[in-house]
């Protein structure tokens, strides 16, 4: 394809079959028509595409074909019979395409990290969807907590280790929404890279190893109390 090729093609072929679609559906002859291309070198400068109201321009750089074909889905559902399994197939296109990125990172990084298996990764991916959905906190939030604190109330009443010792001010409980609030606006965020995101992701781990590792010291301490 070159530039020639398809400049031939838009004003011998593609203008004449906008103008015969004109008529078949009853248009004014001064319908507009716009033909939306792809940022391709073989492409002729966009200016010189246009034959009265029939003209080319270009997408925009971050917008693909897919992009498109997503947005006829929800403005003409009928159109596509198999809309709920593409929607599907689609958010599993996502979470792989998200899996591999947080991958190349982590194998690029110069850390213990580039050896993990990628079960492992995508654990960490996941693990918001066995925690409780925490409500995200915006700028103006955060400042709000910082500068009027307020009491901070255990939300996990029945959680068996609520206090560790009577002299703790903050349960694991209170500690695990904080640090998920935490993580949940980093990941809103813009100001951190993913990978501070996977760094948040190992602290979370570790706290929850710790935090189970607790119990267990817990429930033995109380076994023998109970000699």
């Amino acid at each position: 394809m070159t530039a020639a090729l398809f400049k031939d093609w838009f004003f011998h072929h593609f203008v004449p079959e906008v103008k015969e679609s004109f008529k078949s559906l009853g248009l004014p002859e001064d319908t507009k028509a716009i033909l939306l291309l792809e940022n391709c070198k073989a492409h002729p400068p966009v200016d010189e595409l246009v034959s009265g109201n029939i003209v080319a321009t270009l997408l925009p750089p971050n917008v693909k074909n897919t992009t498109l074909q997503k947005c006829w889905r929800k403005l003409w559902p009928a159109a596509n019979p198999a809309s709920d399994l593409t929607l599907q197939t689609d958010e599993e296109e996502n979470h792989q395409d998200a899996l591999t990125k947080v991958l190349d990172v982590v194998r690029s990084a110069d850390n213990p990290l580039k050896t993990l298996p990628e079960d492992e990764v995508e654990e960490w991916l996941l693990i918001d969807e066995n925690e409780p959905v925490e409500q995200e906190l915006t700028d103006e939030d955060i400042i709000n907590i910082v500068v009027n604190p307020q009491p901070t109330q255990n939300l996990e009443e029945s959680d068996s280790d609520a206090e560790t010792e009577e002299k703790e001010k903050i349960s694991w409980a209170e500690a695990a929404e904080s640090l998920n609030k935490f993580i949940s606006f980093a990941e809103a965020s813009t100001s951190y890279s993913a990978s501070e995101i996977i760094d948040f992701h190992i602290i979370r781990n570790k706290f929850y190893t710790k935090r189970q590792k607790s119990r267990k010291q817990k429930d033995i301490r109380d076994f023998f109390k109970s000699k």
